[in-house]
């Protein structure tokens, strides 16, 4: 493998369709990548799967990989080595409710602003990084065009001359889009993009689903079925409770009843729920027009 000091896997949820979308960025330290797919692999395996997805968590052998998943991944995060990053938006927001909208350019800026902030500012300056996005277009070339120009920072030389010499933040060694079956930490990204969106389209069910959980705990609760959640609704929201739990456990700045949906308050914390804000009336999404 070519040489680097960290990656970058991503996965999106509902990018076309759907109010809420969005899109999960897992990047760690290059040398933990054999531990942590070791790890993920032997979940699957542990609950019969050979694939995580959560549009398929809908029974328990997913509800329960997914938890192994989560778990795995604050484990990682606690030692430094691993971050979770999550961009969603609102395509009803005055960003995105315009006329003509275009999702699939719209969704290659999201792309560019969640890796630009993850090089830029949440790892060592001058790190080397390969990007293994799920598959998803023909070319990644503007995307990584763009990361370039965002790479290259222009320095003046403490010199009586005041000479100006280019200096990489970052440099990108190489964009692989993998098969996300071939991929646990696509995998990863899978279960965080789905979490995100669930976690703000579905809270007043998980709100519901709380307060009978508090009252009647775990196990009890499994196996009570609710006639207003559905089956995916039953096992998603205990992974939900779970992540948030789990997160809350390890002093992670992350909100959910006050905000109704995962919404990180310090994205320097290594679980970042970033749900976008129009930055002005000039913020719109790009246009087919």
């Amino acid at each position: 493998m070519v040489n680097c000091t960290h990656l970058a896997f991503s996965d999106e949820s509902n990018w076309s369709n759907g109010r809420f979308r969005s899109l999960a960025v897992v990047s760690i330290c290059a040398n933990i990548e054999h531990s942590i797919n070791v790890e993920l692999h032997s979940k699957l395996h542990q609950f019969g799967l050979k694939e995580y997805k959560w549009k398929r968590t809908k029974t328990s052998k997913y509800r329960q990989a997914a938890i192994g998943f989560v778990d795995l991944a604050i484990a990682y995060a606690v030692k430094g080595v691993l971050r979770v990053d999550v961009l969603a938006w609102d395509i009803e927001d005055s960003r995105h409710k315009v006329r003509g909208r275009d999702d699939e350019a719209n969704f290659q800026r999201m792309y560019y602003h969640v890796f630009n902030n993850i090089l830029t500012r949440r790892w060592p300056k001058e790190s080397s990084w390969i990007l293994r996005p799920d598959e998803f277009w023909h070319s990644w070339d503007p995307l990584r065009s763009f990361l370039d120009i965002s790479s290259t920072k222009i320095e003046v030389e403490a010199s009586l001359y005041g000479i100006q010499r280019p200096k990489k933040a970052f440099d990108i060694v190489d964009i692989k889009p993998c098969k996300s079956h071939l991929e646990p930490l696509i995998q990863l990204c899978d279960l965080f993009a789905g979490l995100t969106v669930f976690s703000r389209e579905k809270y007043d069910e998980y709100n519901h689903w709380s307060r009978t959980f508090s009252q009647l705990g775990l196990f009890e609760h499994l196996g009570k079925p609710e006639a207003h959640l559905s089956s995916s609704d039953r096992e998603r929201c205990p992974v939900l409770h779970h992540a948030y739990s789990q997160l809350k456990r390890h002093n992670t700045k992350v909100s959910l009843n006050s905000s109704r949906c995962l919404k990180t308050l310090d994205p320097t914390q290594p679980f970042n729920f970033w749900w976008w804000d129009p930055q002005g009336d000039y913020d719109k999404a790009p246009t087919t027009y």
